[in-house]
């Protein structure tokens, strides 16, 4: 049954926050036509530069500068830590045998209360799974755990709970900055709760059963299919397992949290995208208006 609402009064989905918001932030990327610009002034005389021969100049020097061959960029440090991995604990990515971005949707369904289990145990304290909608005039969400004031008027903390897929994607979340996505769904939290910091919580539980039995039963399926001999498939088991179970890892080390502060700059950027989103709902209705039940 189709589900028929005012758009007037839609209201974002605060995990959705950075697909409304990423056009309008940074939409600016470098590109070869300003080194060349930068060149064709270079041997112009001072008293021949305009302000906006000036801005160019300025805008390609801070380029120059800020570029340092000595940082590694993410991907290199991404490698980096799958022969960490591999040669420290004898863990290789999961998604190597099975769909990368299923598993990982399904894992974050299915172990999200394992994620929530693993921090209790960590922190000494029991979590509760929160099941309400939290909403304001612009934003909605579902954030994990909350924690209210003795007078249950005002919120005081959240934490979202993010399960990794792996070992490899829990130290990638350790050693990165915060997504872009997590870091609106996070402000929308904030904005909606009235909050000035908002915590992330990377997790990394065992996989369930339930998927580890599928995943195993897949890749030998293909292993066999593709006639790999039995001693080296075992050794691929024992090497697969090891990448879904971590008894070797202490609960500690499988638990990270990450503060994300209060922008309040970026929240009126994303509150003022949202009457853009409700008027283009408004303008494929009027194109579409034939009601489908």
């Amino acid at each position: 049954m189709a589900i028929f609402m005012d758009y007037n009064k839609y209201k974002v989905n605060c995990g959705e926050l950075y697909d409304l918001v990423k056009n309008a932030r940074g939409n600016v990327p470098p590109s070869d036509s300003l080194e060349l610009k930068y060149k064709s002034l270079f041997d112009k005389k001072v008293s021949e530069l305009t302000s906006t021969d000036n801005t160019t100049m300025l805008k390609y020097l801070s380029s120059v500068e800020a570029y340092n061959p000595n940082i590694l960029s993410e991907d290199v440090k991404e490698t980096a830590r799958r022969h960490f991995a591999y040669t420290h604990y004898g863990l290789s990515n999961v998604y190597s045998y099975e769909g990368k971005d299923i598993l990982a949707v399904q894992k974050g369904i299915i172990c999200e209360q394992d994620g929530i289990d693993l921090l209790s145990l960590v922190e000494g304290k029991k979590y509760t799974k929160n099941e309400k909608i939290l909403q304001n005039t612009y934003f909605k969400g579902i954030p994990d755990i909350f924690t209210k004031n003795s007078t249950k008027k005002k919120y005081t903390e959240v934490l979202d709970i993010k399960v990794c897929l792996d070992f490899n994607a829990f130290m990638g979340k350790k050693y990165s900055k915060v997504s872009p996505e997590h870091y609106w769904q996070m402000q929308g939290y904030m904005d909606i709760m009235k909050l000035d910091k908002a915590t992330l919580v990377y997790t990394l539980p065992d996989m369930h059963p339930k998927l580890l039995n599928t995943i195993t039963g897949n890749a030998m399926s293909k292993w066999l299919a593709n006639g790999i001999d039995n001693s080296v498939i075992l050794s691929r088991m024992e090497t697969l397992r090891n990448s879904c179970i971590y008894d070797n890892i202490s609960k500690e080390d499988r638990v990270y949290k990450v503060i994300v502060e209060r922008n309040d700059f970026d929240i009126k950027r994303a509150r003022q995208r949202v009457p853009v989103i409700r008027s283009y709902f408004n303008q494929l209705l009027k194109e579409y208006p034939q009601k489908i039940c």
